[in-house]
């Protein structure tokens, strides 16, 4: 369903999407929903329909997770990163959704890495050849075949 819904918003934007950014398949904080769109991305990229650039937020360990911006001394210098230098900001946006901004969530947002800095796997996706195409030479194309996490 998740995938469904990804594939048509990507179907039929007039402008090309070509970068999303989601959750990892851990979903951060093991949400349900954080992890369907992980998987609903996935899915996409099996298709190998669409000309795209996927960013997945790493989850880390509890321990990483409230070191706040002390975790940044355990970055590791292969992963893409966004550094946050405004912790503010992170309390005005989540203050407008008061529902949700019980009192565990600032305390997440004055001790949580994720106020500070978020690391990305990045994966392409590129879509796969016509295979009638006899103009294409399959034996130098620079698409993978798959899709293809940038680190491995």
């Amino acid at each position: 369903m998740v995938a469904d819904v990804i594939h048509r918003h990507l179907r039929t934007q007039e402008e090309p999407i070509d970068i999303l950014i989601s959750f990892d398949q851990y979903g951060v904080s093991a949400h349900p929903n954080h992890i369907a769109c992980y998987h609903g991305i996935e899915s996409v990229m099996i298709q190998k329909l669409f000309n795209f650039e996927f960013y997945a937020l790493k989850t880390v360990g509890t321990f990483k997770k409230y070191m706040g911006y002390a975790a940044c001394a355990f970055l590791y210098p292969m992963d893409y990163q966004l550094f946050l230098f405004s912790p503010w900001q992170n309390w005005r946006v989540l203050a407008c959704h008061t529902s949700q901004f019980v009192w565990f969530r600032k305390l997440s947002v004055l001790f949580s890495r994720y106020t500070f800095v978020n690391s990305f796997d990045r994966f392409l996706q590129r879509p796969e050849e016509d295979e009638n195409d006899a103009s294409t030479d399959k034996s130098t194309s620079s698409r993978p075949k798959k899709a293809t996490h940038l680190e491995d």
